[in-house]
């Protein structure tokens, strides 16, 4: 009788060790899967800001691939603020001529940063130049 209450005794303490051990590397795939979901949401807010409207270049109703800095400049809506939940800071960054247009900002500006490169238009030089988007993530 002992002897089968002590077989009992370490089966569940090696069965507890076991799961402690399961639920630890679950935790941490777990906690891996988040932040690849993550990242790519934060890819599919760079994509969908390169591509909206009032920030894309368009001439006479054609649209190109560019980025329109008279645009970013008058730019102040706090309709941004609801779609983008958990971003802190939008900005756009001109490469070539070292300079910054903020387009949204709801905090410090202090985290996590995702970015792509873009093209910038100025309208009023008619010239293109290099730039990047950044996101920053609290």
């Amino acid at each position: 009788m002992s002897i089968t209450v002590l077989v009992l005794a370490v089966f569940f303490v090696l069965l507890f060790i076991g799961l402690i051990f399961y639920f630890s590397f679950s935790f941490e795939s777990f906690k891996e899967s988040q932040d690849k979901i993550l990242g790519e949401r934060y890819n599919v807010y760079l994509s969908y800001i390169i591509n909206l409207p009032e920030l894309k270049c368009s001439y006479m109703g054609v649209e190109k691939e560019c980025l329109d800095v008279s645009k970013i400049r008058k730019l102040n809506d706090p309709y941004y603020k609801r779609v983008f939940s958990g971003v802190t800071k939008i900005y756009v960054q001109d490469i070539t001529n070292n300079k910054e247009y903020d387009l949204y900002q709801s905090g410090a500006g202090v985290g996590e940063v995702y970015s792509t490169p873009t093209s910038l238009y100025y309208p009023e030089n008619n010239q293109y130049t290099i730039g990047k988007l950044y996101l920053v993530i609290e």
